[in-house]
């Protein structure tokens, strides 16, 4: 699958954006917990987990994540270790699968 850039007209761009802004609503509810130990990281950990998220809604690789989804969300390329690398953390597992989980549940909503 090539990474291709999307036109500003075209629907997936604005289905991408109101997905994000969705995550955004949702992980304001999701509090995180902090480490007062080590280097503090580059990005805000919600921008780590927004990657995450889209990589795990879209369906899309870590090379994929990379490429696009970084530079949707964070302005930046994010390398793939450092995706691979906060998507191992425990906490950022636990809080995708309940951003998940609010989201099929608000689906739900909408459906029945």
């Amino acid at each position: 699958m090539k990474a291709t850039l999307v036109n500003r007209y075209d629907i997936k761009a604005y289905k991408l954006f109101s997905l994000l802004h969705e995550f955004d609503r949702l992980l304001s509810c999701i509090e995180l917990p902090t480490r007062k130990r080590g280097r503090p990281p580059k990005l805000n950990s919600r921008i780590y987990l927004k990657i995450l998220l889209s990589k795990e809604y879209l369906g899309h690789s870590l090379r994929i994540a990379e490429q696009v989804d970084s530079k949707l969300i964070a302005k930046r390329r994010v390398p793939k270790s450092t995706l691979s690398y906060w998507e191992q953390k425990a906490e950022i597992r636990k809080a995708i699968s309940s951003v998940l989980s609010l989201l099929s549940e608000k689906l739900e909503k909408i459906l029945c």
